[in-house]
């Protein structure tokens, strides 16, 4: 699981909307977020046994189609990472299954639809009054992938605000989790 926005460099990272070619496999599947990409290329992969693997993209490079299922899993700027992360997973020609949660665009509509033809399973879980989800805008270029599950917080009497909205807590309730439940602050009277 990758964690989403911790501090305010990340949320500049978040906010920044400049585009960069996502290249894998030698060829350029559309443009996306910049600061994501270089998020994805901060994380370090580990072996099972903790030793470092190196860089998770050269890692996620090296990997010949063997059958092995990979899955990424994240919330808000890690499901945007997380989104990359599967999707260079899904060009190396492994089962792919990515879950996130209140991600933002990550990329042009080049993208989504060279995403959306990838063969893997994506779970993209957004509440639909969440306001990260619908960026960056459109009018910079951003489009979402085609599938997403949308989720209403109201619902469970969680307050419309931005941060209980986006709240990982608020999401996981609505989707019926036990072992997670929404920030007393969240709940309406």
């Amino acid at each position: 699981m990758i964690r989403g926005t911790d501090n305010a460099l990340e949320w500049i990272t978040d906010v920044e909307a400049v585009q960069v070619p996502f290249k894998a496999g030698g060829r350029t599947y559309g443009n996306v977020e910049n600061g994501f990409m270089d998020e994805l290329g901060r994380i370090t992969a580990l072996s099972p046994g903790g030793s470092s693997l190196g860089p998770l993209t050269s890692w996620l490079a090296t990997l010949a189609p063997t059958g092995a299922a990979i899955t990424t899993a994240g919330h808000s700027l890690g499901a945007a990472v997380a989104t990359l992360a599967g999707a260079l997973a899904a060009v190396q020609g492994n089962p792919t299954k990515i879950y996130s949660f209140a991600s933002p665009q990550v990329g042009d509509s080049h993208f989504a639809a060279s995403f959306d033809g990838l063969p893997l399973y994506h779970y993209r879980i957004y509440n639909i009054h969440d306001l990260v989800p619908k960026t960056p805008s459109s009018t910079l270029g951003y489009q979402a992938v085609a599938f997403g599950i949308p989720i209403d917080t109201t619902t469970q009497s969680i307050k419309t605000n931005v941060v209980c909205c986006h709240s990982l807590r608020s999401y996981l309730n609505v989707l019926g989790s036990t072992n997670y439940t929404v920030d007393p602050s969240c709940v309406l009277p």
